[in-house]
C-alpha cells in the first residue's frame, strides 16, 4: 500500500477513514498477519461514501505498522494487535479495536458503537 498523506480536514467537512483487516471472508486476522484491508470512507460520522479493498502484501510487522501509522486511517479494526504494533499505532493517534467476526460485521459493530477501543 503506498504511503497515503492525511487529507486536510476542516471541522465542517469531517471524514472518517476506517481500515478493517480482511482474509477472504474468514474471521478478520490479527494485524500482524493482515495482507488486505477493507477501507471504509465515511462523510461525517455515519454516511458511508465508499468501500474498497486495499492490498498491503506480505510486509514485515514493523513496515506494516509504519505504513498504517502514517496513513489517513483514523480507525483500525483487526482480530488482535501485538503489543509493539499497538503502541506505535496508538502513538500516531489511531483508534484501535478488535473483533472476532467478519469484516462487514466488524464495520457494523463499530458504527453501532458496540466495540471497545483497545
Amino acid at each position: 500500500m503506498p504511503a497515503v498523506k492525511k487529507p486536510a480536514r476542516s471541522p465542517a467537512s469531517r471524514f472518517t477513514f476506517i481500515a478493517v483487516s480482511y482474509d477472504g471472508g474468514n474471521a478478520i486476522p490479527a494485524f500482524e498477519k493482515t495482507q488486505y484491508f477493507w477501507a471504509y470512507y465515511l462523510a461525517g460520522s455515519h454516511e458511508m461514501r465508499r468501500k474498497e479493498l486495499l492490498s498491503v502484501g506480505r510486509l514485515r510487522t514493523s513496515d506494516l505498522t509504519a505504513r498504517m501509522a502514517d496513513s489517513m486511517f483514523d480507525v483500525i479494526i483487526s482480530g488482535n494487535f501485538g503489543g509493539k504494533a499497538m503502541a506505535e499505532l496508538k502513538k500516531s493517534g489511531k483508534r484501535l479495536y478488535t473483533f472476532a467476526g467478519g469484516t462487514d460485521a466488524a464495520f457494523n459493530a463499530y458504527m453501532n458503537k458496540e466495540l471497545t477501543e483497545v
